[in-house]
């Protein structure tokens, strides 16, 4: 981010020192003057150098914001005797953390939604929120469930559906992974 501005700068200021250039030229300056060329320099960049400065300070004092993500899912489950029970997890960055003195506060919530062998999903499975509080500023923070399936459910290829929410900007994203039941 910072060379990208940092190119513009120059680009910006080629331009302009082209355009006094071709003023001073117009009115009977020399042109392929060194020492010339060298002294317009230095009068441009007295001119601008407050704004260079005060472009990089915008920059080096700016926040980068992180893409709200959900990522790295993971399902499997373990046959049982009456069933299956289902572990599953993701994990979830980007998300605002409000810090208050040393501790920084993140609400998320979600829920699980299950697609079926036959394409119908089960909306809702099981929900939840997670409000965690720390002492350092929190890279992600993982999510995990575990369910029981009685034996209803028929052996086969499901896809379970996490749908996450950050409470503090009201950002939704929802990413899925695919388990199978066997026995």
């Amino acid at each position: 981010m910072v060379l990208k501005i940092w190119l513009r700068l120059c680009r910006i200021l080629k331009r302009i020192i082209k355009q006094e250039i071709r003023n001073r030229k117009s009115v009977g300056g020399e042109y392929y003057s060194a020492p010339y060329f060298l002294m317009l320099r230095t009068e441009i960049m007295k001119k601008y150098f407050f704004l260079i400065f005060i472009l990089l300070l915008i920059n080096a004092c700016s926040k980068k914001e992180e893409k709200f993500e959900l990522f790295s899912p993971e399902a499997f489950a373990y046959s049982m005797d009456n069933g299956w029970e289902l572990n599953a997890a993701i994990r979830v960055k980007g998300f605002l953390q409000n810090e208050n003195g040393n501790k920084f506060t993140a609400k998320l919530s979600y829920y699980i939604d299950l697609q079926m062998l036959d394409g119908k999903v089960k909306e809702k499975l099981t929900n939840g929120v997670i409000d965690k509080t720390s002492e350092e500023k929190m890279m992600d923070i993982p999510i995990e469930i575990q369910m029981q399936f009685d034996s209803n459910y028929k052996a086969g290829n499901y896809k379970i559906i996490f749908h996450v929410k950050d409470e503090m900007t009201g950002k939704e994203l929802s990413i899925n992974s695919l388990f199978e039941l066997s026995k």
